[in-house]
């Protein structure tokens, strides 16, 4: 009975410390450049946990940071992730389950986008080369 899966389970603070653990060590390049990741219950009562990677400077303040810094340990990570957890959409969307936050506005991408690294600014260029983003963001609600 163990290994069956279970039905709707709810992610608890266990689940929430796993699942932090996982991501430092994922992640564990970017955290020794100065990235940090945060897993924070959304709501708890639906056990929705968001993971933010952000850039910290010297005085633990966010910073900026370009997605062509971070793609390379980034796209890893959220195939892992994707493996692992249900990955959820941010609000009413239906598919843009990542979030870039800018300075400015926040743009959604798929998670099968970013993962073929077409993840695009608004005018349709590379969102890489020039635009700056502070945090990316996804949701997760459940283990697979």
């Amino acid at each position: 009975m163990k290994y069956l899966k279970k039905f709707n389970e709810k992610l608890n603070l266990k689940d929430r410390t796993e699942l932090l653990d996982f991501c430092e060590t994922t992640l564990a390049y970017l955290i020794d450049e100065r990235f940090s990741i945060d897993c924070t219950f959304t709501n708890v009562r639906d056990g929705v946990i968001k993971i933010d990677l952000e850039k910290v400077d010297g005085f633990n303040q966010r910073s900026s940071f370009l997605w062509d810094d971070v793609k390379d340990y980034y796209i890893p990570f959220l195939q892992l992730l994707n493996n692992r957890y249900d990955i959820i959409p941010y609000g009413n969307r239906t598919k843009n389950n990542v979030c870039f936050d800018t300075f400015f506005h926040e743009a959604y991408f798929s998670v099968e986008d970013v993962i073929a690294d077409r993840v695009k600014d608004f005018n349709g260029d590379e969102f890489g080369h020039k635009d700056k983003t502070h945090c990316i963001s996804v949701k997760v609600k459940e283990k697979k």
